[in-house]
Parts: C-alpha cells; structure tokens; sequence
C-alpha cells in the first residue's frame, strides 16, 4: 500500500513555534532504520550551493549561532543533492556597539572585535558536528522545463544515544524553545531549537547566563 505525503523544502522559520525545514510533494513509501555508524554522506570536492547559520536572535544588537546548514551538489552528478545540518559550540555576537567612529583607536579596536567574532565562527564551523542530512536527486522535466525530484529523499538524524536514524521520505521538524529570563517578570527569549524526525529528537541550546548577559548589553 502506498502512503500519500507532502513534503516541502522551506527555509528554516518560525510558525507557532513549529515548521516543517525539510520536504518534498511527491508520493513515495516511507521506511527507518536505525544506525551505529555514521551515514552522513561524503560530501569531499562537492560544490557548496548555500550555507545558512543556525541562528538565535536575543535582541536587535545580539544572537547566538549555534550550528550551520550546508547544501552541496554533486558536480559529476547533476541533479544530485545532500544538505547537512551540524551543530557546533554557541558563538555569541554582539551587533551593536557604543563608539566614536570618529576616534581612529575606538574604529580599529571595533574592526579588530568583528574579526575575531567572525574568525571564531569559522573555526567553529570548522570543528561542527553532523547531527543531520538529506540526499535527494532531480531531472528536468521536460514539459516544463523545470527541476523536479527524481528519487526518495534519503534522511538521517543522529538520536541523543549517538546511533542514527536513517529514512526516506519522512518529515523532518524543528520547534523553536523559549525560557523565561524576566527574573520574576514574563520576559521569554528563544533559547534554543529541537530538530525531530518521528520519535528522535536532537537538541540545540544556548547557555541561559549567555542569554543574560547578552540581554544586558555584555560581549
């Protein structure tokens, strides 16, 4: 019996705390299985399409990223596919800043602070971890001309346990966390983000004193 599902492929946004990142519109059979080893597809001299932070916006002059999701296509291969999303160690950024652009020491100490913001997400980037990917291919079609998919949408998420959840053809969800830090007062932030697919969940999460200090104007 085949199982009708719709799947989309959507940017990574918020709609009552809960969207759908991943999918596609296509009717296929839906099958798990669980994994010790690591699935993540060898992505090596694969070209980069788009790379996206994994963002959590405190307030208008601070965020914190706590991972990456990269899509790579083959360049062999056309049509063929896998975005990978991985976490990393939170990396908080403060935006704005009070300084007298007019004082050249105050101008190159601000220079010198986004550089080393952005060289420490870079090394980040560099040391993350997969917890997260999907493979899929497409054709033209060719009334239309336009990309359609052309396979089963291979999926793995990695469970809290380490082994891996590897499917095809299933939705994969996140929900936005939130936490009170109104110190008596209602005042919820986004803390964090759960990524699901069926039963197995894998957690991101800011540290609530770096949420704080940010709140309150720190770096």
């Amino acid at each position: 019996m085949v199982t009708s599902k719709f799947f989309y492929i959507m940017e990574l946004k918020m709609k009552r705390y809960m969207a759908v990142i991943f999918g596609f519109s296509l009717l296929f059979w839906s099958h798990s299985v669980m994994a010790q080893t690591n699935p993540v597809p060898d992505v090596t001299n694969w070209k980069v399409v788009n790379t996206s932070r994994i963002e959590l916006r405190i307030s208008d002059c601070a965020s914190i990223y706590l991972g990456l999701e990269t899509e790579y296509s083959n360049p062999t291969v056309p049509g063929d596919f896998v975005r990978i999303v991985s976490r990393h160690i939170p990396v908080t950024v403060s935006k704005c800043r009070d300084f007298n652009e007019r004082l050249a020491s105050e101008t190159v100490a601000e220079e010198y602070s986004r550089q080393e913001e952005q060289d420490l997400l870079n090394e980040r980037t560099k040391q993350s971890d997969p917890f997260l990917y999907l493979e899929w291919k497409t054709d033209k079609d060719p009334v239309t001309g336009h990309d359609r998919l052309s396979s089963d949408v291979l999926l793995g998420i990695m469970a809290p346990d380490g082994n891996w959840l590897v499917t095809k053809n299933e939705k994969a969800l996140v929900e936005f966390m939130t936490e009170n830090v109104g110190n008596g007062k209602t005042r919820n932030i986004f803390s964090g983000a759960e990524f699901r697919v069926g039963g197995i969940y894998h957690i991101l999460r800011a540290n609530r004193s770096d949420i704080i200090r940010l709140l309150e104007g720190g770096s």
